[in-house]
């Protein structure tokens, strides 16, 4: 027998698991897990090991973000006024979130701007957050791990480990799927 697995939105974990529970019951399969894509991530690396630097959590990346901002602020024009900005750092935040999610990375922005007419406004922006990114990138280089990367890297370990071989993985509830949870699906 093989195992299956059923891959759910973060917040339909528990009720799924209770509705699986009930379908055991009355004679359903049982080496089934339910799991969401960050539960996923972490059997992943639980089994293909590699993955030693701490956790940044929510409160840290605020504190680095709002620490390169300070660093650069000669360099930035357009979000040299809006880095003082109470709330701006956590709108910062959710954008590089927003990027790794979709596999936008620092160079891809700044590529991106190489591309646009000169200096419009879109394009000094995009200059800026491809800056502040590429040295969140840096500052978080073998000393941090975002939880954000999490699901980009499972899709590496996926291919070292062995543990969902054979498995059968029904995938219910999303409503749609970012690049990197598609590539963990791939």
């Amino acid at each position: 027998s093989h195992a299956v697995i059923f891959l759910v939105p973060e917040q339909f974990t528990f009720q799924s698991e209770r509705d699986l529970i009930k379908a055991l019951s009355t004679g359903g399969t049982l080496g089934t897990t339910v799991l969401s894509f960050r539960r996923l991530a972490y059997a992943l690396f639980n089994d293909a090991g590699g993955i030693t630097a701490p956790h940044l959590h929510s409160a840290g990346k605020c504190m680095i973000i709002y620490g390169i901002l300070e660093k650069l602020k000669r360099e930035l024009k357009i979000f040299s006024r809006s880095a003082e900005r109470q709330g701006f750092v956590n709108s910062i935040s959710e954008l590089l979130t927003e990027f790794k999610r979709y596999k936008l990375t620092p160079d891809l922005l700044a590529d991106t701007c190489l591309q646009m007419e000169e200096d419009g406004p879109l394009r000094l922006k995009l200059k800026e957050l491809s800056l502040i990114y590429s040295e969140y990138e840096k500052v978080l280089e073998d000393r941090y791990r975002d939880s954000d990367d999490d699901l980009t890297l499972a899709a590496v370990k996926l291919r070292e480990s062995t543990i969902f071989n054979r498995a059968e993985i029904w995938i219910d509830g999303f409503s749609g799927f970012t690049p990197q949870e598609y590539e963990l699906i791939k």
